[in-house]
């Protein structure tokens, strides 16, 4: 829910763009609005009012191109991020190829180019070195929201491609050891539980290690946060740890229940979906009924991964 403080930000950088005011010093604070603009409308996913106004921005800013290089940059790494999420990858890599690295440091735009390599299913063993690599890079440079994107792309990438691999293996203790500096930083502390509901997600998906996903579902009670989603998050997936592993249905179906109990009553989106599926089908709905649930449920399956992963490895608008 978007607080009062959201909608008079936006009603103020509106009114900034509308200026008609165009020395250097008021252009370049028209582009910045432009870039948080943007990144609002995004956050609403109004992604053709996002894309429009970056159009708009981009226009105004190739008036005075010397005066407004870092802006541009900005305007060219959003729209990457807006046609990634849209799945315009080609689009994507036009735009974070013309980003000049004026104000943006080449780590930022090499990791959107591995992202767009990742989402064109392009993955091979010189992705996954190229994963390990970046990621070593955001360990030196301490930037940790960057590190938690890095791993969202590892995790994704090595346990869809190569599931079974020692790469995973050797990748686990990485994994909990920065998870620990990261959730360090409360800021981030939700970022972090994300995360590790990923690894857990696609480690179930795969029928991973099942004492390494007991660790991780063990370290997500940890987490003292007040999202109810991602609380909700945490009772599904040890539901489904439960009914995968110990093939307990009273034990699954009262994660499941405590999960359906956490959201809000005004949430409808696919987390609820998939939680009264697994009710249903642990209370032996009639054939047909589970018949049409199953096929509902397997389309909707990769939209959940999607957005979970997209919620995590985008980076955030630049402005």
């Amino acid at each position: 829910m978007k607080t009062k403080k959201f909608y008079k930000a936006k009603e103020l950088f509106c009114k900034v763009i509308a200026t008609e005011d165009t020395n250097n010093y008021n252009l370049v604070l028209k582009l910045k609005a432009y870039n948080a603009l943007a990144s609002m409308f995004f956050a609403e996913k109004k992604i053709t009012k996002s894309l429009e106004l970056l159009a708009q921005a981009l226009k105004l800013s190739k008036e005075t191109p010397t005066i407004t290089k870092e802006e541009r940059d900005n305007i060219y790494f959003n729209r990457s991020i807006l046609y990634l999420y849209i799945g315009a990858n080609i689009k994507a890599l036009q735009d974070i190829n013309k980003v000049q690295n004026h104000i943006i440091i080449p780590i930022e735009t090499q990791y959107v180019k591995l992202l767009i390599k990742l989402l064109e299913d392009e993955l091979n063993d010189g992705i996954n070195e190229e994963l390990l690599s970046l990621r070593v890079k955001m360990q030196q440079t301490d930037h940790m929201e960057g590190l938690v994107r890095g791993w969202a792309l590892t995790i994704y990438a090595i346990l869809t491609s190569c599931p079974n691999s020692e790469l995973v293996d050797s990748s686990k203790e990485n994994l909990v050891c920065d998870l620990t500096r990261i959730s360090e930083c409360e800021k981030l502390r939700e970022k972090s539980l994300a995360l590790l509901q990923l690894a857990i997600f696609l480690d179930l998906k795969h029928k991973e290690d099942q004492s390494f996903i007991q660790t991780l579902i063990n370290k997500t009670k940890q987490f003292q946060v007040s999202d109810p989603l991602l609380v909700a998050k945490n009772h599904y997936l040890e539901g489904k740890f439960i009914q995968t592993y110990l093939h307990d249905d009273s034990g699954s179906l009262a994660a499941f229940k405590l999960a359906l109990e956490t959201l809000d009553t005004d949430y409808d989106g696919l987390l609820k979906a998939d939680i009264l599926y697994e009710i249903i089908r642990l209370k032996e709905p009639d054939y047909l009924q589970m018949q049409a649930l199953e096929l509902y449920h397997n389309n909707l399956q990769n939209n959940f991964l999607f957005t979970h992963f997209h919620e995590l490895a985008l980076p955030a608008f630049r402005y």
